[in-house]
């Protein structure tokens, strides 16, 4: 949509005294910013029928600041009338900026109370902006006000930029599952766009009224996209019968506006009777997905169901163990999950679609099967680590089909247990007793009726240093002389010596849990020294003040 309301926006903005930059290229209409032409050829080969029961749905270019009074007032206290609508936010102009505007988090959250869908705005530029531009605005509706679906402006109608589309759309239902993508051609569109797997929505007209009459678009409908049409300059008199038209082109978006072309500077002065006479456009759902769906015991799984024009969608009947039902919003539901062992079986569901017009219900059912057998497999690390007079526990994880069962051989240290837990993994648990420091070389076992494998698993207790030596000692001059540091724990620990020795006396770690003091000390090296002894390992470390001293 060319943006000529930016000067209203700064308008409102500057009455609240913010500073406002103005990009250049919202400055003039994009005709005059030598933006590229778009086409205006119709897809070739598109002939389909008119689409009468179509349910309308509001999209609203909210394109004013949320001052106080502003419009967006009206849209929090006004929800929409049909199943469900759509309100596009633009914050810098291009998108949602790259910090929170604290307004706009508030008419966001007072509009989505009311019962709108806000979409968040982001300029493509015909697809001059590369997509990974595109997508960080996107991530920062996302981030910033947790707007999920999103409105791309000044989109391409030619093949061209068919896979450009397609990824962006890609990436919003990536970040956020059920997120809708609507692209803004305000022209006929390449046949190529009209897929569920490219967008979710096209306007595919955006302008005056005189010019639907002259020139109506082309009716797109039946593709499983939705349809948008966008008329401006049209009279309170002259929008039911505008509404009526673009409903027999198939237009399930539609926005109708007394102001000129593309200022969107604030709402319809009949906006109540337009929001109203949606309601009057809605049809009951209808359910468009398939009666039955198929998940795995013990694999990950999902199906979605999806009804038209569904304001929510619920599900009655006795679901399998570790499968959820969600009703996401957007008139699609998804069943996910990882059918628990012994769920095998079939789970018949009723499932009802309801919005303002009526309710419809299927039959559905949901079968969990088993998967053929698959010997098991050790999916944890080999090595387990426990600390003397600390409790800790380690799980050995398998995967296969049926779960395995484990078993241990091999000795363990006092305090510490092994369970079979009965769902493909075990569990050491305990706390190890004083003096089991040390490497416990252990096999795991796992067997089901497809094999059997074994894991050596190292079960090592560590233990904290401690030097056990004294903390005196004594040499005489002129003599040599040894004296040895010990210590205990687990791992070995390693010994320094911080202090000024005596002349003639070194100190070496000797790699074993032990340090030595050795030499002869010379004559001038009688008196008393006082030196610190350190252990360390992988668990601590401990200090020990050592008197030495030279006779």
């Amino acid at each position: 949509m060319t943006k000529n309301l930016y000067s209203a926006s700064v308008v409102a903005m500057a009455a609240v005294g913010l500073a406002v930059a103005i990009p250049a290229s919202l400055s003039c209409p994009a005709s005059a910013a030598g933006l590229p032409a778009r086409s205006t050829t119709a897809a070739s080969g598109v002939q389909l029928p008119n689409v009468a029961s179509v349910d309308q749905r509001l999209l609203i270019p909210a394109y004013f600041y949320p001052v106080q009074g502003s419009p967006w007032a009206t849209l929090a206290a006004q929800g929409p009338k049909s199943s469900a609508g759509y309100v596009i936010a633009d914050i810098s102009g291009t998108g949602p900026g790259t910090s929170v505007n604290t307004d706009y988090t508030a008419a966001i959250t007072a509009a989505e109370g009311a019962g709108w869908t806000v979409v968040g705005y982001v300029d493509t530029d015909y697809g001059a902006r590369t997509a990974a531009r595109v997508e960080t605005e996107i991530g920062n509706w996302s981030s910033l006000y947790g707007v999920h679906d999103i409105f791309l402006d000044r989109a391409d109608n030619t093949s061209a930029h068919v896979g450009y589309a397609a990824a962006l759309t890609s990436y919003v239902r990536g970040l956020h599952a059920g997120a809708q993508t609507f692209l803004n051609m305000g022209a006929p569109p390449d046949a190529g766009y009209l897929s569920s797997t490219v967008c979710d929505g096209i306007v595919v007209f955006e302008s005056p009224q005189s010019v639907f009459q002259s020139t109506p678009p082309v009716d797109y409908s039946g593709h499983g996209v939705s349809i948008g049409h966008i008329i401006t300059g049209a009279t309170g008199a002259a929008m039911p019968s505008q509404l009526a038209a673009s409903k027999g082109l198939g237009a399930d978006l539609i926005y109708i506006t007394d102001e000129p072309d593309s200022l969107y500077s604030g709402l319809p002065t009949y906006f109540a009777a337009e929001n109203a006479a949606t309601a009057a456009t809605a049809a009951a759902p209808t359910f468009t997905s398939a009666a039955t769906a198929t998940l795995t015991v013990g694999k990950p799984g999902t199906a979605t169901i999806t009804a038209s024009g569904a304001m929510t969608i619920v599900a009655s009947g006795t679901l399998p163990a570790g499968v959820t039902f969600v009703d996401n919003g957007n008139a699609t539901a998804t069943l996910a999950g990882t059918p628990a062992q012994g769920s095998a079986g079939s789970y018949p569901l009723t499932l009802t679609a309801r919005n303002d017009s009526g309710s419809v219900t299927q039959a559905y059912t949901l079968t969990v099967t088993l998967t053929a057998s698959q010997p098991p497999a050790f999916t944890s690390q080999p090595t387990a680590t426990f600390a003397v007079g600390n409790a800790g526990s380690f799980t050995v994880r398998t995967s296969g089909s049926p779960v395995a069962g484990l078993a241990l051989t091999g000795t363990l240290p006092v305090g510490i247990t092994f369970a079979d837990n009965g769902d493909g993994t075990a569990t050491l648990t305990g706390t190890p007793a004083s003096g089991t420091a040390g490497s416990y070389p252990l096999t795991v076992a796992a067997t089901n009726p497809a094999g059997r494998v074994t894991q050596g698993l190292t079960l090592v207790v560590q233990q904290a240093p401690v030097i056990t030596s004294a903390a005196t000692m004594t040499v005489r001059a002129r003599r040599w002389s040894t004296l040895t540091i010990r210590t205990s724990g687990y791992p070995t620990p390693t010994v320094t010596l911080a202090g000024s020795l005596p002349a003639g006396l070194t100190f070496q770690d000797n790699g074993n849990g032990t340090g030595t003091l050795a030499g002869t000390a010379s004559s001038r090296a009688r008196g008393v020294y006082t030196l610190t002894a350190t252990a360390s390992n992988s668990v601590g470390s401990v200090r020990q003040d050592i008197t030495l001293t030279v006779r």
